[in-house]
């Protein structure tokens, strides 16, 4: 099977993430690729147009300003875990007559609190605010899971912008203004200043010896940021840069790749999710679902552009075609008690 998946190894994003993944997918013993279903997939869809979100729903700015850009930022600093580990019941908010569920209502509390007068986009109060406030702010209709968590990372991510960055998160995009961007650029990137500079978006693992960095919540605020201002007919970032990113590796992607037989558990791991047993944060088995999304993210690029060489699928494509399936995917997804995602 490694004969077949090595033929289209071409990954245009970054080739050390896909070859750190590769590195684990070949050790991992409880995920696996079935090659065969992934180009039988890719040969299937490889003429299809895979969409970008707009991120246009009323929970979202609507002006391609700075503003826009801070608020797009604080929700990826809050950007994880919107299931009750022990009750099982989603987040949901209520914002202008509606109710949203999941990162959705995440959106919503956040927007609406800030409509209020909360000052959520300034780094001065982000690093003072308190349990209470935050409550206030997210606990109208249903609780927030790790709320906890999530103060300790506003107190963090506020107080590193008032240190470094003038107290708002535009700052850190350099010549963001003239469409000039970087997402990575030899450490002084957007996603590489997030993650140097800001604990809490660091997202990495060791594997046998092998150390992968996700960084899944850095890297979606890039994205969205790419996505929104695009929608919105203005760039932020230099051409080309989104085709750095990977996929994000979440929850749905993995439940995706899986459901459409892609990814293949052992029958103790399947059996663990299909249970809802929370798996270890870093641990073996969480890191082998996580790389072998990756990795079968960017077969799946390659191979689209080897039946289709026309394609312009990329990874930003794939994520939101693989998380919506997984959204629409009655099986179940791990779980596992992390702030990463």
């Amino acid at each position: 099977m490694v004969t077949i998946e090595k033929k289209f190894m071409k990954s245009a994003f970054r080739p050390e993430l896909f070859e750190v993944s590769e590195k684990i997918v070949l050790m991992a013993d409880n995920v696996e690729i079935d090659y065969i279903k992934l180009i039988e997939f890719a040969k299937k869809h490889a003429f299809s147009e895979l969409s970008l979100p707009k991120w246009n729903l009323p929970v979202f700015p609507e002006k391609p300003d700075e503003t826009t850009l801070d608020f797009m930022v604080l929700g990826n600093t809050q950007n994880f875990a919107y299931t009750d580990f022990i009750t099982k019941q989603t987040y949901v908010a209520e914002y202008k007559g509606n109710d949203y569920f999941g990162a959705m209502g995440m959106w919503a509390s956040l927007k609406k609190a800030i409509e209020s007068g909360v000052p959520l986009l300034d780094g001065e109060y982000l690093s003072s605010i308190t349990y209470k406030e935050l409550e206030k702010i997210y606990n109208e209709k249903s609780n927030m899971p790790m709320l906890q968590d999530r103060l300790e990372i506003l107190n963090e991510v506020g107080d590193v912008l008032c240190r470094k960055y003038g107290g708002r998160f535009h700052n850190i995009l350099e010549d963001y203004e003239d469409g000039e961007a970087m997402m990575f650029d030899n450490g002084r990137g957007f996603v590489e200043k997030l993650i140097s500079d800001f604990p809490s978006f660091r997202d990495e693992s060791t594997y046998n010896g092998v150390s992968i960095k996700f960084e899944k919540r850095a890297q979606l605020a890039a994205g969205m940021i790419y996505e929104k201002f695009e929608g919105l007919g203005r760039k932020i970032f230099k051409e080309g840069e989104e085709e750095k990113l990977s996929v994000f590796a979440d929850y749905e992607l993995p439940k995706a790749l899986s459901s459409i037989g892609i990814l293949k558990y052992s029958s103790k791991l399947r059996e663990e999710i299909e249970q809802g047993m929370p798996l270890k944060s870093g641990g073996s088995e969480e890191v082998e679902i996580r790389a072998a999304t990756i990795y079968a993210a960017g077969l799946l690029e390659d191979t689209i552009k080897h039946f289709n060489p026309n394609s312009k699928v990329n990874q930003l494509g794939i994520d939101y075609w693989l998380w919506s399936a997984g959204r629409d995917s009655p099986t179940e997804h791990h779980l596992t008690i992390t702030t990463a995602y």
